[in-house]
């Protein structure tokens, strides 16, 4: 499996906005605090297959990953693998590594991350 640090993640999205970023952590967690270029597919509705087909996503591409910490988004990356998907790329700490690099979030109003 691949990982990225969040600072490295932060550098090639600053380079390339277009980068495609998933957050598969729960609705409410990615209300509280996100990577502002994230897309949110909570993990339990995760389709990696359907990505594909959808064109959202394309099998040839890196695809980056994060959740709170990293356990949820190294078991999506083995369902990304397992779908065909060449690179997924599971950021390291997840959403608590790159707030602790102080690097930006968008946050709710509660600005609560649990």
């Amino acid at each position: 499996m691949t990982t990225i640090t969040a600072a490295r993640l932060s550098a090639l999205l600053r380079n390339d906005p277009s980068i495609k970023l998933i957050d598969v952590r729960t609705p409410l967690e990615f209300r509280e605090a996100h990577v502002p270029q994230a897309r949110n597919i909570p993990l339990d509705t995760l389709a990696p297959a359907k990505l594909i087909e959808s064109g959202d996503l394309r099998a040839d591409e890196p695809v980056y990953i994060l959740c709170r910490s990293g356990q949820r988004a190294t078991k999506a990356a083995g369902e990304f693998a397992g779908s065909g998907f060449a690179n997924p790329i599971v950021v390291e700490g997840g959403t608590l590594a790159w707030i602790d690099a102080d690097l930006p979030v968008n946050r709710s109003e509660s600005g609560v991350i649990s």
